[in-house]
């Protein structure tokens, strides 16, 4: 994953500035697939470094923690203006998932964990962001190129897996997290924990 988001670093200049055959179009695809590349690095660092820090007590200000999603953020807010001016729809409902997605995980960091399993939870958002971001631009950028319908250019083909695969996400977090409270409850009682 990270080998095929940071190609998208060496793609989108020259699809942005150095292609011969560049349009509008390409171009608002180049910053896409930046933007994308960008979502998948943020939640990929996000995840694995919340296994890393699981055992932390305080907030954590660092480089390598706030970086990420500090640029998400701010590259967030940079397409969001492109697509507005532009009017893309591309540009304009991703940045704002991207945004959110930003906003959670430097909230994430700032603040002491609340939660036993916090880091769980970080690693699943994370990781399963960073799923959904790279089947998204799979489904943006390739399947067109495949496939020659029409609706494969549908922003519905485009929305659909945040959709899909993101209330499944939630779902499956939620499901862990009845898991985990269930088996404190059931130790704090003097219990052995059973598996719902």
């Amino acid at each position: 994953m990270t080998g095929v988001a940071l190609t998208a670093y060496v793609i989108t200049p020259w699809r942005a500035w150095l292609d011969p055959g560049r349009s509008d179009r390409s171009q608002a695809f180049a910053l896409f697939l930046l933007f994308i590349a960008t979502l998948a690095l943020s939640s990929m660092s996000y995840g694995i470094l919340a296994i890393r820090h699981k055992a932390r007590k305080g907030p954590l200000t660092g480089t390598r923690e706030i970086g990420p999603p500090a640029l998400l953020a701010a590259l967030s807010v940079l397409v969001e203006a492109v697509g507005l001016a532009r009017h893309e729809p591309l540009l304009i409902v991703f940045p704002l998932l991207g945004l959110m997605t930003a906003l959670e995980q430097i909230r994430y960091w700032r603040r002491a964990p609340a939660e036993r399993m916090h880091w769980w939870y970080a690693h699943m958002s994370g990781m399963g962001t960073a799923s959904i971001s790279a089947i998204t631009a799979f489904l943006v950028t390739a399947v067109p190129r495949l496939v020659s319908e029409a609706w494969f250019r549908s922003p519905i083909i485009w929305i659909t897996p945040g959709v899909v695969l993101g209330s499944l996400l939630a779902r499956w977090a939620a499901s862990y997290r009845a898991r985990f409270e269930l088996s404190a409850t059931t130790a704090g009682a003097g219990q052995r924990p059973t598996r719902p």
